[in-house]
């Protein structure tokens, strides 16, 4: 029989259980007082070693578990995480995307024209003076719409004929037009005679009188009639000699549609180079030329700052970008008036 003695400190006191084994079974004794195994009087105190007492500390086989399961864990909660944020996307989180550096250009020079302008000069290269002006400031005129007739210092003798050709025919339709209506009073007296006379006192259709005065009345109602359509060709000749008049006059016309600004012509003065100015009503638009290694880095709504010949600066955006490499801007706003073919300088950043 084997009999084995714990020691246990427990503050000021100690207490000691003794076991017995007795085949494959182990016996404790309890209610054993306590006594020191360094006490003379404890029979044991002789055959067993003096008891150390120690802290009581994990083995290394507890640690390893330890930090296995904890990595296990850890594993599976990333996993599900990972599984429904990622994966699934329920949550979005804040991650950081680094892409790719962009190559830009900074305040990049350009050299560009107007293709599209809100409004239009009309120039003049005629010598002459201002005869008849036919609009005023403000007025909205057609495209090839006339604005005023040139008088030219050097004789024409086209429009002295055409102006010939319309006195005459002026005259003959007023000599027309007397006639015309002679023959309208002849064809009313006669048809009233008619009326009052063989119709009122109901004459048959084949009395002479009745005949007589039918005939009169059918005969000036076919003159006043053939009279009619004289005056009206004699008309048509008229408005046909004052056209050509009209048109062997020097002319201006409107290039374009719009409303007419800045009129610059005074009746009987010299016509000056330039005339006025018309407002389209189209929306500016600039063209730049780019360099085909630059052109893929340009997007819509680009800021660009126009700078004109005279130093006037405004601020645009890019509208598009053609397949040839053309830049196209447009003002932001249209407070300045810009003509076609307008050399424009800009500077532009990504």
């Amino acid at each position: 029989m084997v009999i084995k003695c714990l020691s246990i400190n427990m503050g000021n006191s100690s207490k000691r259980f003794f076991h017995r084994r007795e085949g494959a079974k182990i016996i404790t004794l309890k209610n054993i007082q306590p006594l020191s195994l360094n006490d003379e009087n404890n029979p044991l105190s002789e055959s067993l070693p003096p008891v150390v007492e120690s802290s009581r500390r994990p083995s290394f086989f507890n640690q390893k578990f330890l930090i296995i399961f904890l990595f296990i864990l850890v594993f599976a909660i990333g996993a599900f995480l990972g599984e429904k944020y990622l994966v699934r996307g329920e949550v979005k989180l804040p991650f950081i995307s680094i892409s790719p550096k962009r190559q830009t250009l900074s305040n990049q020079n350009l050299i560009g024209k107007v293709t599209v302008g809100n409004s239009v000069i009309i120039e003049n290269s005629l010598n002459g003076r201002v005869g008849k002006v036919l609009v005023k400031s403000g007025d909205t005129v057609k495209e090839g719409q006339k604005l005023a007739e040139i008088i030219s210092e050097e004789k024409n003798p086209d429009r002295d004929r055409a102006y010939q050709n319309y006195q005459e025919g002026k005259k003959n339709l007023e000599a027309a037009q007397i006639e015309l209506q002679i023959k309208q009073d002849d064809f009313f007296a006669k048809h009233r005679r008619f009326m009052e006379d063989a119709v009122a006192r109901n004459l048959p259709v084949t009395d002479p009188i009745y005949q007589q005065e039918k005939l009169e009345m059918d005969r000036a109602e076919a003159e006043f009639k053939k009279q009619q359509v004289l005056v009206s060709q004699k008309q048509q000749t008229v408005n046909e000699a004052w056209k050509n008049y009209q048109q062997s006059f020097t002319s201006l016309t409107a290039p374009t549609a719009g409303t007419i600004t800045e009129l610059n012509l005074i009746p009987g003065e010299a016509i000056p180079s330039r005339v006025a100015v018309i407002k389209t009503g189209q929306k500016t638009e600039i063209t730049f030329s780019l360099p085909a290694d630059k052109a893929g880095l340009i997007i819509a709504e680009t800021p660009v700052e126009v700078t004109f010949a005279d130093g006037t600066k405004q601020i645009g955006k890019v509208l598009r970008v053609d397949e040839n490499g053309q830049m196209i801007v447009g003002l932001n706003q249209e407070n300045l008036a810009t003509f076609v073919n307008t050399p424009v300088a800009a500077s532009i950043s990504f």
